[in-house]
């Protein structure tokens, strides 16, 4: 008969104590290093960006040699969970104990109480023994397991948080370096561009271009496609008042893209502020609470620039495709026209029509005699 052998430990006089009380605790030394792997784990497969260009080899092997600790820590809990149930051990839970994996990262699985050493006699007995200073038998007691659960939930739920703050800040900061000084109402520039020039109109349409473009085959990206072509439409709508655009910022900061294509979350995010802020401006004084939640996105606000005229802005809608495969995403709301009582802080468009908008005409005409000048 093939028959399964628990160890209980060197010291078999404590079991008695053992199985009264402390199988209902996680021990405080087991609970400090298991929560130090589940920190490491979910803070950094949470993380933008994982792995930067500037760690040296050194450094990058180093981290990478803790995160296969900790995911091999957090495996060990889960065939625990799994195999709770049993009074023998699963093929898998057995493959498992027996892998290079668990022989290589021994030390951390014994530090935080969730070593099973496991072999076989040569007469096809079975040899398993969970082994640490407090364990006395070859199952995890069920309550000790939940202890553990908890304790990686709420490291998980923690670095969740941590990197939504993260993703916030560092959204804003990406904001706040493409708007530029473009907040002032009665300025004709955003960022280094006249916004009633050609010249504004040509990089602006081509930076839509080059967006869509590169993202338009990812359904990640049409709500906030959408959410642009519709910003643009109800601001020719609402002739001279100001259409404000709130959105979840998680639409840029969360969208999914993996590395299809070198395509990945923080170069979305790059792109995609880069394009909103080429005729857009980002109104931080407006932005939203999702609510009083800490691990809650908040809501950014945009508006169009006031003297951007609605011939342009037919020019850039023209870019944005008129199939998507998600709604626009966010709120739009007007701020008051000009035929109601304007106070200090409203806005108003000054150049709806066009009037002050450089003629296509003139503008190649100047480029023509630039061009005989230089022959």
């Amino acid at each position: 008969n093939s028959i399964e052998h628990c160890c209980l430990g060197k010291d078999h006089a404590k079991k008695e104590e053992h199985m009264s009380v402390a199988n209902t605790a996680l021990p405080p030394d087991y609970s400090e290093c298991f929560r130090k792997h589940c920190r490491v784990y979910y803070q950094t497969s949470l993380s933008i960006s994982n792995h930067t260009s500037d760690n040296t080899d050194t450094g990058a092997a180093s981290i990478g040699d803790e995160i296969q600790a900790s995911q091999v820590v957090l495996d060990a809990l889960e065939h625990q969970l799994s195999n709770a149930q049993d009074e023998e051990l699963t093929s898998d839970h057995k493959g498992f104990l027996q892998s290079e994996r668990v022989e290589k990262y021994k030390d951390e699985l014994k530090a935080s109480g969730l070593y099973i050493e496991y072999y076989q006699y040569r007469d096809g007995h079975d040899h398993q023994e969970l082994v640490g200073e407090k364990a006395q038998s070859c199952h995890t007691p069920q309550e000790i397991l939940m202890e553990y659960s908890k304790v990686k939930d709420e490291e998980r739920r923690l670095a969740h948080i941590m990197k939504m703050k993260e993703r916030r800040e560092s959204l804003h900061n990406l904001f706040m370096k493409h708007s530029g000084d473009s907040e002032a109402t009665d300025s004709r520039f955003l960022g280094e561009f006249d916004v009633t020039t050609q010249k504004y109109l040509a990089n602006v349409r081509y930076s839509v271009q080059k967006f869509v473009g590169q993202y338009k085959n990812n359904i990640g990206s049409h709500s906030l496609l959408a959410g642009i072509g519709k910003i643009i439409k109800e601001q020719i709508e609402m002739d001279d008042r100001i259409c404000f655009w709130s959105f979840n910022s998680s639409v840029i900061s969360e969208s999914c893209f993996g590395n299809l294509q070198n395509q990945n979350r923080e170069s979305y995010m790059v792109d995609a502020v880069s394009v909103l802020t080429s005729f857009l401006i980002y109104n931080p004084d407006h932005d939203l609470e999702a609510n009083d939640e800490p691990d809650t996105e908040e809501f950014v606000t945009f508006h169009v620039h006031p003297m951007i005229s609605n011939s342009f802005l037919k020019y850039i809608l023209a870019e944005i495709p008129s199939s998507l495969d998600a709604k626009p995403t966010g709120l739009f709301h007007a701020e008051k026209s000009s035929s109601d009582e304007i106070g200090s802080h409203d806005m108003i468009r000054t150049n709806l029509a066009g009037q002050f908008d450089e003629s296509m005409y003139l503008s190649i005409l100047q480029w023509t005699n630039s061009f005989c000048e230089i022959l």
